[in-house]
Order: C-alpha cells, then sequence, then structure tokens
C-alpha cells in the first residue's frame, strides 16, 4: 500500500541528481537541555524553497531561499528527530535527515564485587558488575574493566534512547597473578562522529585478595657439589596467600645442627655439607609443594703426565 510507495519515493528522492542539499554540520551531538544550529544549503538556481520539518522548533516552508538554519534552543525531546526539505522548480522534493544524539552523562559508575565475600580462591569463578546509573543513549556507552594492566572493552546491544540504568557482568577465574592488584571498571559516551570527547567516569577501585597454593620464585630442583665455598646456602623462597611456612627434611647427620629452618634459606657451614637429597616443603592452607636439593660429592681428578 501507501507505505512501500512512500519508501519507493524516498529512495527515488535520494538519488535525484538535482538533490545536491548540504547539513553543517552534518549531525549533531547534543546534551539533554542543551542548544544546538544547523544549516542547510542547496542549489540556489535550482530550488524555490526550504523548510525544516522537526519534532522541536521546526520551520515551515519559506520560498525563495537557498539556505536556512535551524535552531533548537533547549532540547526537551530524547528521540527528537529533523529533516531539511527543498523544493526543487521541476517539482520534486529533496529531503535530507539529520542525525541527532541526545545524550546524558551517568550520575554514577560503581562496581560491585559478589556479596562482600571475603578473599578469592585460586581458579574459582566470580562475577563482578559494573552499574551504570543514569545515562542516555545506550548505544553509545562504552564499559572499560581495567585488571592491573589488563584491559577488556564492552559495548551494549541497547537501543533505548532515554536514561537508562545499565549492568556489564565481568567473570573473573582468579589467579595467582591478581593477588593484590587493583580492579575497576570505567563507563564513556562515544560518538563516532567529529564531536565532543566525553572524560570517562570511573567507578571505585578494589584490590583483589586471591588465596593461592604455595609458588616457588625458582621452581627447578638444585644440584650442587661439596665440599663447597665456607657456607653453602639452600634456597626456597616462595610466595603463597596466605603467607607459606617452610619446614627442612636435611640429612638425619645434621637435621639437629642447623638452625633457621622455618626460614625459606638454610646455610651449611663447611663441617655440615654432606652429599645427599634435601628437600624444602612449603605450604599453606591452600597446598604444598616441595623443592629437592642434590649434594653431590666434588671429585678432584689428577691426570698423570
Amino acid at each position: 500500500g501507501m507505505c512501500c510507495v512512500f519508501v519507493r519515493l524516498n529512495a527515488l528522492i535520494d538519488a535525484n541528481p538535482n538533490c545536491t542539499t548540504e547539513l553543517s554540520p552534518p549531525h549533531i551531538v547534543v546534551p539533554y537541555g542543551g542548544s544546538f544550529s544547523v544549516n542547510c544549503s542547496t542549489s540556489p538556481t535550482l530550488t524555490e524553497g526550504m523548510g525544516w520539518e522537526a519534532s522541536q522548533d521546526g520551520i515551515p516552508l519559506k520560498d525563495g531561499v537557498s539556505f536556512l538554519s535551524l535552531t533548537v534552543s533547549n532540547v526537551t525531546d530524547w528521540k527528537i528527530s529533523a529533516q531539511c526539505f527543498s523544493n526543487l522548480k521541476d517539482g520534486e522534493q529533496c529531503v535530507k535527515k539529520l542525525p541527532i544524539a541526545v545524550y546524558k552523562m551517568p550520575d554514577h559508575v560503581s562496581m560491585s564485587l559478589p556479596s562482600l565475600m571475603g578473599p578469592m580462591v585460586e581458579d574459582e569463578e566470580y562475577r563482578l558488575k559494573c552499574g551504570i546509573v543514569n545515562v542516555a543513549p545506550a548505544r553509545n556507552v562504552y564499559v572499560r574493566w581495567y585488571k592491573g594492566s589488563q584491559l577488556i572493552q564492552e559495548t551494549s546491544n541497547d537501543t533505548s534512547l532515554l536514561p537508562v540504568n545499565m549492568s556489564f557482568d565481568f567473570d573473573l577465574r582468579a589467579q595467582s597473578g591478581d593477588d593484590g592488584t587493583q580492579i575497576w571498571c570505567e563507563a564513556s559516551l562515544q560518538f563516532f562522529a567529529p564531536g565532543p570527547k566525553f572524560p570517562p567516569m570511573r567507578s571505585e577501585s578494589h584490590e583483589l585478595i586471591v588465596l593461592y597454593a604455595p609458588v616457588f620464585d625458582d621452581p627447578a630442583n638444585v644440584t650442587l657439589e661439596v665440599p663447597a665455598v665456607d657456607e653453602l646456602t639452600l634456597r626456597c623462597s616462595a610466595k603463597g596467600n596466605p603467607l607459606p611456612e617452610y619446614s627442612w627434611q636435611l640429612l638425619p647427620i645434621i637435621q639437629d645442627k642447623v638452625e633457621n629452618q622455618k626460614e625459606s634459606e638454610v646455610v651449611l657451614a663447611r663441617h655440615l655439607q654432606f652429599p645427599g637429597t634435601y628437600a624444602c616443603t612449603v605450604s599453606n592452607e591452600r597446598g604444598t609443594r616441595t623443592k629437592y636439593f642434590t649434594v653431590n660429592p666434588f671429585l678432584f681428578l689428577f691426570w698423570c703426565v
């Protein structure tokens, strides 16, 4: 019916080579309650008159002009629309639609961790939420999650033009490396048109606390030769949350003679350097790890000439 005829007509109008209508600027990004002006110009030789159809402050047809400005002094329609039309001398009408985005910055951006659950546990999954209060338009909202130096960006497929509250989820699988890192989210409005650049609005940041089993600073097992220098140091430092505890399994002959067996390293004086296998065990509530030190006798080789 009429709908189809209208669509076809529009297609013809846009394709008419005599339609030289230009808008300046070509699109508008405006805050709710703000104002804007836009100029519409066309060919003076081909045009009889022009007007602006708009949901606010439209201008009826004016004869004998080929340049017409639309000014909206107080945008109060979230779905405002405007198009410039010009009537050509050959009886055609040209229509140029003005893309308008009406925006509102968020009142507040916040991040919530799962119900103040206390420390996270390594390899468990947690859902974090970024809440954005009272923002428009939803499709132009970009959310970035920052975790330490890592960045994750999200957009919404919400097409609402009126202000909405939005929520973005971030599923985090806790890792040992996350312990002590800061995490936060920020929301910004981004319009691809050349136009205003908006500073992002940031949530408060949270420090992640992750419980994880001990991890050796240097996990490789060690082979040494004795007798060594005056002192032989066995190093076993590890990270973990809670802080790991250390215990040493030395040779029975020296087990009681070596000090500081609750520390991350032990020192063997020259008279305690016996060949054999030594072990260091680190443990906390998340797990236990062991590192081995093989101590070999140093062999003197005599060459006969």
